[in-house]
């Protein structure tokens, strides 16, 4: 063994007769010099938020206005650290035998969306009308802090500084995405027989760029996206019948 104090030895080093990077780490070492009282330096913290709101206003038993607006939170906090005390050294590719290692993340992801619509459904006898059509907002922002050190020369396992490692690095991430949207859809049925959906969104994306193809209104790049649906059960067809095996088509 490797001592590193009069009490703990840093590490059992039988297996470098193998091979010189195998070492086993010695957790009492860890948990009781730890580095003054014990205290675990990796922790985990995540916080989670959501709201959301659906408030409806009737004119008639027929139209209605909805407004649907939801809020999520995601924050996440953790920290490592892989103390001298107790824990062998380690080779990391790229730079070599290292000692210590103190890594930190901070990530903060929202996202708010709204969605205002108006909606009429009516029965004509046999035919039935569901028409709707409103405005949708949705944001989604994101931004992650990663600094990450590697091998403090001297200094103490009390006071871990990542910005005083030699190996010292940061990543990151800064991310926000907005997306508006004016849609409508018109859905038909006779005697759920035959089946007709028209529906169509004009949307803009903050991702779209300047250069993409569409409709350029008010200095924003919009896309039109229509769509036609035809339907038809023949099962439900009076003529059908009851065809064994067969009884939705």
């Amino acid at each position: 063994t490797n001592t590193s104090s009069g009490t703990y030895s840093d590490a059992d080093t039988f297996l470098s007769n193998f091979d010189e990077n195998l070492s086993l780490a010695n957790p009492l070492a860890i948990i009781a010099d730890n580095h003054g009282s014990g205290i675990n330096r990796n922790h985990v913290e995540n916080t989670m938020l959501g709201i959301k709101l659906v408030p409806t206003y009737k004119f008639n038993d027929h139209l209605k206005l909805t407004e649907n607006v939801c809020y999520t939170l995601n924050r996440s906090s953790q920290r490592y650290y892989r103390p001298v005390d107790g824990v062998p050294s380690f080779v990391v590719e790229g730079v070599g035998r290292v000692q210590k290692c103190a890594k930190s993340l901070s990530s903060k992801g929202e996202e708010l969306s709204s969605d205002t619509r108006l909606n009429f459904s009516q029965q004509y006898d046999a035919h039935h009308l569901d028409v709707f059509g409103g405005f949708r907002y949705l944001y989604n922002k994101y931004n992650r802090v990663q600094p990450e050190g590697q091998n403090t020369p001297g200094g103490s396992d009390k006071n871990p500084n990542i910005s005083s490692m030699d190996y010292y690095q940061v990543f990151g991430d800064d991310d926000v995405n907005k997306d508006l949207a004016w849609y409508a859809q018109g859905d038909y049925n006779y005697r759920n027989l035959y089946f007709a959906e028209i529906s169509m969104s004009l949307d803009a994306n903050s991702k779209f760029g300047k250069k993409s193809s569409g409709l350029n209104l008010f200095g924003t790049r919009w896309n039109f996206f229509p769509s036609v649906q035809l339907g038809w059960v023949m099962s439900n067809e009076g003529w059908f019948g009851n065809k064994g095996i067969v009884k939705y088509l």
